[in-house]
């Protein structure tokens, strides 16, 4: 396959890569590709629900990424395929979820900010947190215990949100909001 260079390869793309686009832009503020809420269910992502948001909002896109997502051996009459599994849904999300985030980064941030509070609440090393980070899965470390704070001050109920952490290596964070959250669980 020849690389696009010429301006007219570049030119005949042009359409696709607007009508992607604006699916893309559909998908912010829709469920599961919004602004998070910390009244929100955390730590739980229903892939199958978020799919159908997916594909009704972003069906070309949707269409796209499942195409690509397929077996390479899909087509030959020997696979065996995966039986009663939804296809790459959980991939599909997840990746969707990084491009809306890249085009709106504070509008679409539900699941990057579950995804942190999910590796933080299962005691996840700030490293594994800061390289999840780094690829644009989840927040950053410190912006992941700024939410806990704020969620344990919202709720001022600690039983809420009991295995969330709050204690960070930096001496840097507030120590009235982090003696708020005592009954919280800390991350090593």
């Amino acid at each position: 396959m020849e690389k696009v260079t010429s301006s007219a390869g570049i030119a005949s793309v042009e359409p696709v890569i607007a009508l992607l686009s604006q699916e893309l832009d559909r998908l912010v503020g829709r469920p599961f590709f919004g602004r998070f809420k910390p009244e929100d269910d955390l730590g739980f992502v229903d892939f199958s629900k978020a799919y159908m948001v997916l594909s009704d909002e972003a069906p070309t896109w949707t269409l796209l990424l499942s195409s690509l997502a397929r077996n390479r051996l899909a087509g030959r009459a020997s696979y065996q395929a995966r039986q009663n599994i939804s296809p790459h849904h959980e991939e599909i999300y997840v990746i969707s979820s990084m491009m809306t985030r890249c085009r709106a980064r504070k509008s679409s941030n539900y699941f990057a900010k579950n995804f942190g509070l999910y590796l933080a609440s299962n005691g996840a090393k700030r490293r594994l947190i800061e390289t999840c980070a780094g690829f644009g899965l989840c927040d950053t470390y410190k912006w992941v215990n700024k939410t806990v704070v704020e969620i344990a001050k919202q709720s001022q109920v600690c039983n809420d949100y009991p295995s969330f952490a709050v204690r960070s290596s930096h001496q840097e964070q507030d120590e009235e909001a982090l003696s708020s959250t005592q009954c919280v669980s800390g991350v090593r």
